[in-house]
């Protein structure tokens, strides 16, 4: 009977003389809280994009000649840019490649098989 009292207590303390006040005042604040939510998402989906910065808003201005921080000079033959060729001539084949030979082929199979056997160790 308690459950009943409790049910009492808070029917009494609503402060309507009947419950269509009640039933009103609900769908009225239903309805304030959807059109809310509407007038919230409509507002921030109709707000622009920030404007994207380009490079042209940032201009390097200097009053003063750039300095090369000092590095090592660069060895002799090299060259910062070139063109490339579509095919190798008869002397880039002969200063950049190499044709292994079977003692070479050998050795990098053996050292593959020691690195393949320290990767697997006792593995099954």
């Amino acid at each position: 009977m308690k459950i009943l009292d409790d049910i009492r207590n808070i029917r009494d303390s609503i402060p309507f003389s009947n419950s269509r006040q009640a039933i009103v005042l609900s769908i009225l604040l239903l309805f304030l809280c959807v059109s809310g939510v509407i007038i919230f998402s409509v507002r921030s989906c109709s707000r622009k994009p920030a404007a994207k910065q380009t490079a042209d808003d940032h201009s390097l201005v200097t009053d003063q000649p750039l300095l090369l921080p000092d590095g090592p000079a660069l060895p002799q033959g090299y060259t910062v840019y070139r063109n490339a060729r579509s095919k190798w001539t008869e002397e880039d084949v002969d200063g950049w490649f190499k044709t292994p030979d079977k003692h070479l082929t050998d050795s990098l199979s053996t050292a593959n098989d020691t690195c393949i056997s320290d990767i697997l160790g006792a593995a099954p």
